[in-house]
């Protein structure tokens, strides 16, 4: 379903406008003039249309100007006030003006719109009827200047000087949501409002062109948007943007352009390619601004729609040669940034001309680390249609291609692979092996990583390889087998910090899963000093760091720090319009809000997660969020609900990461329904599963719900063993709820509670 025209066409409600409107209503009441100032766009006409609505008495006498009537004396007057001839013009004028207003009592008697466009003849008349008393409102845009005696209105004390903001964050999501008419998701909130920032002309703009059309959905009653289309400006946009740009001197719109096509873009590279006069020209009109940031001042354009305008106004010849020239200058300026590199190769590319396959190689993996994986799969393949084409160009199209969710496209490639060194091998084999992760064939993925350890000599790449086998084994199900796999590797001697970061991330995710928390603090810091003597693709290994920190956390109970990490991923997802982020920050989010007991914010949490699809770089995701929103709708007493959330899961094949979960989310489902025996037998069968499997946190979550559901004597046998074997401050809480339930003890389940709630 798409939204349709009706959400575009006629007046917008007007929202977030409370405040301004009682200034407004304020001066108006008390007779005073009003000059309201703003960015064109951010909803000026609109809010002194609803003030002339709510405070006219008999009427106003609405007044627009234009460009055409600027040329015009007396332009602005109405034709039944207009002077008859030059002779005693402003007079005539004058008197014809204030005969319109006589019945409108209750002001504004006069409204000016786009003041900023009033002749010089019509703006003295204006100003002397607010001289005389007459209340006028004028709504004039803060882009071009007016008349001097429309500023005279206000600098001569005859009138209230009022300046609209943009709206905020929160009141363009609740202006989306009534346009809508109903609620929208966070990353569709962000996109909306990264691309208006609070203009209200933009924001309409955007829902006009995504109207209509599949890339805005509704999705369990929550408006999804995909992607905002790769062109948003609509010609109404260029009329309104297009002759501030055409106005300018043709070198400054060269800086506008450069800008619009570049930005960021540093304004010491900008210098290079422009003179700081037409720099400051470009400032001055109100389409480049200057930012100081950490590393410099750099130049955007002044709002994300104009640059959208710039662009498409630029005629392709001249984006292919400002694309040539801040290619050149970058290179000359030094490639010694990562980002650098990337946006020189980019350039490179769009400019049509040609960059060596080295930079092509390091651009290409730089922009997987930006998250920009079409960027990275267009920049390996420019690399590997270079004749001869590179190993390593093959490598880093099948590794675009993983990071892109698209696996089957990844084997496709890998399968034309000829590696020559033990770095081709280790690195095919390890890619192989993730695509197959991703498409849940984890039996082939060990085979293809066996078949490689047998080939390789290298320490490096055997405790490479070696490390991601022992994180599919984490994955499968055993982490201590991972922890006695991986555990070696970290002090095998000759290990290059690759392979030891590899050793290490394996190890801390083994350790997290085992309930051995202390020591994953440890592995996870020994894993962080390899950073400094890693390559730039090796250091990618840490990013096992967060996700093992968040599960630790969630698994010992830790819940402050497992919150920490929920609102990093979920910020990230934010920032970036990431799904995948975004996905992992909800279900964490709703993981930490279910053990806190906020069940209904904890259901909204799951349901937001699901909400934004299936997560390609991390399977394991979605079982768990299944279980999780289970968990949760039992809680909430509504058995059918979290049995149908539970029947949508997909536990897979292989990957096992999180499918105790789900037993224990049958088992809360089956206690809401009344099967409490049956509630009990999927407990224990989760719970000797996790102890063969080497699984303790799983196995006192498993007994801790059995002591809840009336089994405390048996938990508690049980649960005071493994608070030996498994570390952290939940298993022990754990087994004094369950001792305390089995001695029906009130004051030391008091006290546990409590205990609990500062968990």
């Amino acid at each position: 379903m798409s939204v349709g025209f009706g959400a575009v066409e006629g007046p917008w409600p007007l929202v977030g406008r409370d405040a301004e409107l009682h200034v407004l209503d304020g001066h108006v009441r008390a007779g005073r003039s009003v000059v309201l100032v703003g960015a064109p766009g951010v909803g000026k006409t609109r809010l002194a249309q609803e003030l002339v609505v709510r405070r006219r008495g008999a009427g106003a006498v609405w007044l627009a100007a234009t460009r055409s009537s600027q040329a015009i004396p007396f332009g602005v007057i109405p034709v039944s006030a207009a002077p008859p001839s030059t002779a005693g013009a402003f007079s005539s004028a004058l008197r014809g003006m204030q005969d319109l207003v006589e019945s409108a009592t209750r002001g504004p008697a006069i409204v000016v719109d786009n003041a900023h466009l009033v002749d010089d003849a019509s703006a003295a008349v204006l100003h002397r009827l607010t001289a005389s008393g007459v209340p006028v409102l004028c709504v004039l845009a803060d882009d071009e200047p007016p008349a001097d005696a429309i500023v005279a209105m206000w600098r001569d004390g005859h009138a209230e000087r009022v300046e609209l903001a943009p709206l905020s964050k929160d009141e363009t999501r609740a202006l989306v949501e009534v346009v809508l008419g109903g609620p929208c998701r966070p990353i569709t909130l962000q996109l909306f409002w990264d691309a208006c920032l609070g203009n209200v002309l933009y924001l309409r703009e955007i829902v006009r062109a995504i109207a209509d059309t599949d890339v805005l959905r509704l999705v369990e009653g929550r408006w999804q948007l995909d992607a905002l289309p790769a062109t948003i400006s609509s010609g109404r946009l260029i009329e309104l943007v297009g002759p501030r740009v055409r106005r300018l001197e043709p070198s400054v719109r060269r800086v506008v352009e450069l800008v619009a096509i570049a930005e960021p873009v540093a304004v010491d590279l900008l210098d290079g390619l422009a003179t700081s006069s037409d720099v400051a020209a470009a400032e001055e009109a109100g389409l480049v601004d200057l930012i100081d940031e950490t590393d410099g001042t750099v130049a955007r354009v002044s709002h994300p729609m104009y640059a959208d305008v710039v662009r498409r106004m630029t005629p392709a010849a001249r984006r292919r040669a400002a694309c040539g020239r801040l290619a050149d200058a970058l290179a000359e300026r030094g490639l010694g940034r990562v980002d650098a590199l990337l946006r020189c190769a980019l350039w490179r590319l769009d400019a049509g001309g040609e960059a060596d396959v080295e930079m092509l190689l390091d651009a290409s993996w730089a922009a997987s680390m930006a998250q920009d994986h079409e960027g990275a799969i267009r920049l390996s393949r420019a690399a590997l249609a270079r004749t001869p084409p590179q190993e390593r160009a093959r490598v880093r199209l099948a590794d675009a291609f993983y990071r892109n969710g698209r696996y089957d496209a990844a084997l496709e490639v890998i399968e034309g692979a000829s590696p020559q060194s033990n770095r081709d091998r280790a690195e095919t084999a390890v890619l192989q092996a993730k695509a197959c992760v991703g498409l849940d064939r984890l039996d082939e993925a060990e085979a293809v990583l066996d078949a490689s350890a047998a080939q390789l000599r290298e320490p490096t790449y055997v405790a490479w390889v070696g490390g991601y086998h022992a994180m599919i084994r984490v994955a499968r199900g055993y982490p201590l087998e991972a922890v006695e796999r991986a555990e070696p590797l970290t002090q095998a001697p000759d290990v290059g910090a690759r392979g030891r970061i590899a050793a290490w991330s394996a190890l801390a995710t083994g350790l997290a899963f085992a309930g051995r928390f202390d020591a994953v603090v440890a592995a996870v810091a020994s894993g962080r000093a390899e950073h400094g003597d890693a390559t730039e693709d090796a250091r990618t290994t840490l990013n096992w760091v967060g996700p093992v920190l968040w599960i630790s956390a969630w698994l010992d109970g830790d819940l402050p720090a497992a919150a920490r990490w929920a609102d990093i991923y979920g910020q990230q997802g934010l920032e970036h319009h990431d799904p995948e982020y975004a996905a992992t920050g909800a279900t964490a989010r709703g993981w930490v809000l279910l053990l806190q007991g906020h069940v209904a914010a904890a259901i909204g949490a799951f349901e937001e997660a699901i909400g934004l699809g299936h997560t390609p770089e991390f399977p394991g995701r979605d079982s768990l969020t299944a279980a999780g929103l289970g968990w949760a709708r039992a809680w909430a007493g509504d058995a059918a609900g979290a049995q149908r959330a539970l029947d949508a899961a997909d536990p897979g094949r292989g990957a096992q990461w999180f499918v105790p979960c789900l037993g224990m989310g049958r088992a809360w489902a089956a206690a809401a329904a009344g099967d409490e025996a049956g509630a009990h037998d999927e407990l224990r069968r989760v719970a000797t599963d996790a102890r063969a499997r080497g699984q303790g946190p799983y196995e006192v979550h498993a007994w801790y719900g059995l002591a809840r559901l009336g089994q405390a004597t048996e938990a508690t046998i049980r649960l005071e063993q493994l608070a030996a074997a498994v570390d952290g401050r939940f298993v022990r809480l754990a087994t004094e709820h369950a001792e305390a339930l089995a001695a029906r003890d009130g004051h030391r389940l008091d006290a546990v509670a409590l205990a609990l709630a500062d968990a």
